[in-house]
């Protein structure tokens, strides 16, 4: 799952802007790139809380995933997660620069989309089990 996140981020953000640019503020396309990048890193965040907390099922891990994007994205009301940002590219990609409400409903839009997204990889990999 976090190598297609982190593919599927990476087209996105080609698609939309080049390698590591998002567009010009305030298109579509600017749009589309930063809402499909916060839930691809939902995502991500949710693959790790499977992976460290296995027992906490589905539902849960979705449930954790909202609370640690909260976190950060309210983490950007204080200057710390911007100069962090400032250090590295990786460090912007997981802790981001700006605060926004939006981004917000767009981690809760993610720990929804998860579930069915989750359920439906663990059935392949039950299935692939089972033939073989």
């Amino acid at each position: 799952m976090v190598v297609s996140c982190v593919a599927l981020g990476l087209g996105v953000r080609c698609l939309v802007g080049g390698p590591l640019g998002g567009g010009e503020a305030g298109t579509v396309a600017w749009g589309f790139g930063k809402y499909a990048g916060v839930i691809l890193w939902c995502w991500v965040v949710h693959a790790g809380v499977r992976v460290v907390w296995p027992r906490l099922g589905v539902w849960g891990a979705a449930g954790a995933m909202v609370l640690i994007a909260w976190g950060v994205e309210l983490a950007q009301m204080t200057d710390v997660p911007r100069w962090l940002s400032q250090k590295h590219v990786l460090l912007r990609l997981v802790f981001g620069e700006v605060f926004s409400v939006w981004d917000l409903v767009a981690v809760l839009v993610a720990g929804v989309l998860v579930v069915p997204v989750d359920l439906g990889l663990r059935g392949l990999e039950r299935r692939a089990k089972s033939e073989s």
